[in-house]
């Protein structure tokens, strides 16, 4: 009897694992015979997924994603759901590390499942944007296993395409009072502001500060809703155990508390002294305390820290139109300089970096002065013609941001958007994501470049989002 229960105990063992392999051979079958399309070059996106797990897509294979946008979401969940069970981790691993080459790549194509290969699908609905949103249930589903980089990877592609979903939201609050070390990465990639995630982010910044990057850049993205952090940060900044910086920059008047601390951070490099000048710029008046240390740079050898350096003085006086001529002369003056300066693009979260020079400092902190910097929109307005791209849509920037006049600033963008200069346009394009409805007129070119790659299409989608929200009935 005890021969025969072991039999047959061996027997449903063997066609339990059977089945298994039976099921993975026949999902192999469907996800081949299904995966035709759309295609990356001759070659359908479902195989080259399949054959190419560790690469990147190259630009050729960007714009074919990039032209199938959403009918592409059913192929990329498929594959992205092709993960492993802990049994076929161990198998994989075998096959991976102890089959000699010729062997494995004979039986290659047994082999339907590879976290790699998930990954990339997942990055690729991500970029993808609100188009993915049919793939939020697959994705949420690979979120919750933290399974060698899926469930990291699903919560990327989820941030990107519904982070206002509340089971998104609820999901990604867990994972950052999980204090895992990837969590605040990920939620500063995704580039969000989670108010319930405030003082989740103070308590990780509390017990470690000497290693809370991620969280510090995250703050940064709240500006003034972070100024509870305002003890930390001093703590922080004083002792140079993180980059505090940021955050105080971003946070505006409420930072005042913090001017000694910053001041006494001049003199480390020409770097750090443009960004703690323009850091007490945005306090104001707050920071008159600061006068002696900053009037020092009004004699700078490097032009733009001289014209960040006016711009803070007229600030910290409380007259901050009162740099507007220099800024006029600045602009009128066309030769260029090679100082630069990055400052904080807060959607523009990608690998692009825009760094300013004076003239272009001018128009964006002209922007941020709003109405009250009416006088200078002659001197904006000259700078539409400029042979640069950068410089035609600061000054476009500027324009908008002080008079509202969609009518002046539509056709400079519009022209960016029909040059092929990726960095460009994508700037191009932020500008018309922040008029909003009344860019309107844009829709067709935006619609234009759709197709030109992923990264595009993503800031496209957010443009058109932008435009459409609010636009009201005629």
């Amino acid at each position: 009897m005890r021969k025969f229960v072991g039999l047959l105990f061996a027997f449903v063992v063997l066609l339990g694992l059977l089945a298994g392999l039976c099921d993975r051979l026949w999902r192999s079958h469907v996800a081949r015979r299904e995966l035709s399309e759309p295609r990356v070059g001759s070659v359908s996106l479902g195989r080259w997924l399949l054959d190419n797990p560790y690469s990147v897509p190259d630009t050729a294979a960007q714009e074919t994603l990039a032209r199938a946008g959403g009918s592409a979401v059913p192929v990329l969940v498929r594959v992205a759901e092709q993960g492993l069970s802990p049994f076929e981790l161990r198998f994989f691993l075998l096959w991976q590390n102890h089959l000699p080459p010729p062997l494995r790549k004979a039986t290659a194509r047994w082999i339907t499942a590879d976290p790699n290969r998930s990954a990339k699908a997942m990055l690729l609905l991500g970029s993808l944007g609100s188009e993915a949103s049919n793939a939020v249930p697959a994705l949420l589903r690979l979120a919750r296993v933290d399974f060698m980089g899926t469930g990291q990877h699903a919560r990327i592609a989820l941030l990107n395409i519904a982070p206002q979903d509340p089971d998104v939201r609820a999901l990604e609050l867990a994972w950052l009072n999980s204090e895992s070390i990837a969590a605040s990465y990920f939620f500063r990639e995704a580039n969000c502001t989670y108010q319930e995630a405030l003082p989740i982010l103070l308590g990780a910044i509390r017990r470690n500060p000497a290693v809370a990057g991620n969280e510090l850049q995250v703050l940064a993205q709240y500006g003034e809703a972070a100024s509870n952090a305002l003890p930390i940060l001093r703590s922080i900044l004083k002792n140079g155990q993180g980059d505090a910086l940021s955050v105080l920059q971003a946070m505006g008047p409420p930072a005042a508390p913090a001017v000694a601390e910053l001041a006494g951070k001049f003199g480390i490099t020409e770097a750090t002294d443009i960004q703690i000048l323009d850091a007490l710029r945005r306090i104001g008046p707050g920071a008159a305390v600061t006068l002696p240390e900053v009037g020092h740079y009004l004699t700078a050898t490097n032009p733009l820290t001289r014209l960040l350096a006016e711009a803070t003085v007229a600030s910290l006086h409380g007259e901050p139109t009162a740099v507007l001529p220099s800024f006029q002369r600045t602009l009128e003056a066309h030769r260029p300089f090679s100082a630069e300066y990055d400052p904080h693009f807060p959607r523009l979260h990608d690998s692009v970096t825009y760094s300013l020079g004076p003239r272009q400092m001018a128009c964006w902190i002209a922007g941020e002065m709003g109405s009250t910097a009416a006088s200078i929109l002659p001197s904006l307005e000259a700078c539409f013609d400029d042979e640069r791209e950068l410089m035609r849509i600061m000054a476009a920037w500027g324009h908008w941001r002080i008079a509202h006049r969609a009518d002046k600033v539509l056709p400079v963008l519009q022209a960016v958007l029909r040059i092929p200069n990726p960095p460009a346009r994508e700037l191009a394009i932020h500008v018309l994501s922040e008029i909003g409805p009344p860019a309107a007129a844009a829709e067709p070119d935006l619609q234009a470049i759709m197709t030109a790659d992923l990264n595009t299409r993503r800031l496209v989608n957010l443009a058109l989002t932008e435009i459409h929200r609010t636009q009201q009935p005629k």
